[in-house]
């Protein structure tokens, strides 16, 4: 499994900006993707999610499980390695993938100049 992304950027892209980002780009409610339910449009969405905190922010395994409705670390092992998997051979999945890190890392960018501009510089 490829190591997750540890740059200072990275640790600015929250868990919970993550959730949101997907559960927006599939029209879930950001509640039904943080519970326990397993349906179908639930869960693929719910493992994407999983897969980019680890990625985006360095999150542990059991710190992803319990922002996802509790759930074991070795239930997000297998979400991380199966949307690692897919991502090799399907390319849609790539590309929601690619969208979804663009827009949360485009996001945290325009954060930081925000925070640039209106962050008083210490004398």
């Amino acid at each position: 499994m490829a190591e997750p992304a540890c740059t200072p950027q990275a640790r600015r892209i929250t868990i919970e900006a993550t959730q949101k980002a997907v559960a927006e780009h599939f029209g879930l409610n950001l509640e039904r993707l943080r519970k326990k339910d397993n349906s179908r449009p639930v869960v693929i969405p719910r493992q994407i999610a999983m897969y980019l905190v680890r990625h985006l922010n360095g999150a542990s395994f059991p710190q992803i499980g319990l922002r996802f409705g509790s759930r074991h670390h070795t239930t997000v092992m297998h979400a991380i390695n199966k949307i690692e998997r897919q991502r090799r051979t399907d390319r849609d999945l790539a590309t929601v993938l690619d969208v979804l890190e663009a827009f949360l890392q485009s996001s945290t960018s325009k954060n930081d100049q925000m925070n640039a501009v209106t962050t008083p510089t210490q004398r």
